[in-house]
């Protein structure tokens, strides 16, 4: 299994935004970064060099 490498972004996000992520994401018994990254997955579609990450393998198991 391939490693994705990750780097640290930072995003000046509304409050009520960040807490709603936070909430769903505890709902979900996942992260919000998880979280994050499926919804840029939805938007941006797959990206080159994650085809066989966790992410995308989750993402198709939950859709």
């Amino acid at each position: 299994m391939a490693n994705v490498e990750r780097e640290s972004i930072n995003f000046k996000l509304p409050k009520t935004l960040t807490k709603a992520l936070r909430t769903a994401a505890r709902e979900r018994n996942t992260t919000a970064t998880d979280l994050v990254i499926q919804g840029l997955h939805h938007i941006l579609g797959s990206a080159p060099g994650t085809e066989t990450s966790v992410e995308i393998r989750l993402l198709t198991s939950c859709t």
